[in-house]
């Protein structure tokens, strides 16, 4: 069974399945001070909360409905105290109290649950810049999913990875470094993530580090790329004609009228190709939902002809 399963089937064997929401972010809490949770896990507690409702109203409607049915053997998370399984619950009770937690969870905020339970959340707020904590959700879970990303390719774990993200920024604060080398989203998104990298042994995938590669290489791999089909196709056609007994100067020619129209033809392969293939980048922004602050104020100004 997955770890995360066993917290929700822990939490959804009490009380008769009736879901307590501060009690599970408590629960939570206590647990994760021992063995933190993953990004992924937590934003997976939902969907087994879920499950394991389901389950229980499930096995309470079964003498309702006279069906018989097939549930998988789960582990005896809550025994009593001599060691005896805890006595069976109500069957109507549970029932009710099933309903009710669907009903909460489908209507639960679980944006502002998972920021509430999440150790690298805590981790991440103390940003020596004090720019995290205003960035909006997006921004947020931004950072996190790279760090998640980074958890995959190194032995550290992401509570580590964000402690030492924020290690390098508060080190960078130390010495009077700019803001910008302070924020640790500069260890995360700008030049300061190869010195992470280094820090958490971090290995990329092929996939990963291929378009890692393209991207630091952008000019040079996007304009070899189209003179390289470019050449291709050229190649290609004037091979035909060639085989066809073309002079030396009808392939000559051929090659210079082909030219353009291949080109363009390689120009919208490629450009296909790297929409599909690497994932455009979001800058990471800062929350101005209840206004902007005064040092934060800047003007627009917006070229426009009046007639």
């Amino acid at each position: 069974w997955t770890r995360i399963y066993i917290v929700a089937l822990s939490n959804a064997q009490t009380q008769e399945t009736r879901l307590d929401l501060e009690a599970i972010k408590s629960f939570l809490q206590i647990f994760q001070e021992v063995t933190p949770l993953s990004t992924g896990e937590l934003w997976a507690l939902p969907s087994m909360l879920r499950l394991a409702v389901l389950e229980s109203l499930a096995e309470a409607l079964a003498p309702v409905t006279r069906r018989t049915w097939e549930f998988a053997q789960h582990p005896d998370v809550w025994e009593g105290r001599d060691g005896a399984p805890a006595p069976a619950p109500d069957p109507n009770v549970t029932v009710a109290n099933s309903i009710l937690s669907l009903r909460l969870l489908a209507t639960q905020d679980w944006k502002a649950f998972f920021e509430a339970t999440s150790v690298l959340e805590k981790i991440l707020r103390s940003d020596p810049a004090g720019l995290y904590a205003q960035m909006d959700f997006e921004a947020r879970n931004r950072y996190r999913s790279i760090i998640e990303e980074l958890a995959n390719g190194s032995p550290m774990d992401e509570a580590g990875i964000g402690r030492q993200a924020i290690q390098l920024a508060h080190a960078a604060a130390s010495t009077g470094a700019s803001v910008r080398e302070k924020h640790v989203g500069y260890y995360l998104m700008a030049p300061g993530r190869e010195t992470l990298e280094a820090r958490i042994h971090f290995r990329p995938r092929f996939s990963s580090a291929l378009v890692r590669f393209i991207q630091k290489h952008a000019t040079l791999v996007y304009l070899g790329s189209i003179t390289g089909l470019t050449f291709l196709f050229t190649s290609l056609i004037v091979f035909y004609a060639f085989q066809a007994g073309a002079s030396f100067l009808q392939l000559l020619t051929l090659a210079l009228l082909t030219a353009l129209p291949v080109s363009s033809l390689a120009i919208e392969i490629i450009n296909g190709w790297v929409m599909s293939s690497i994932p455009p980048r979001t800058l990471p922004k800062l929350n101005f939902q209840r206004g902007v602050p005064a040092e934060y104020r800047s003007m627009v100004v917006i070229p426009a002809l009046l007639a």
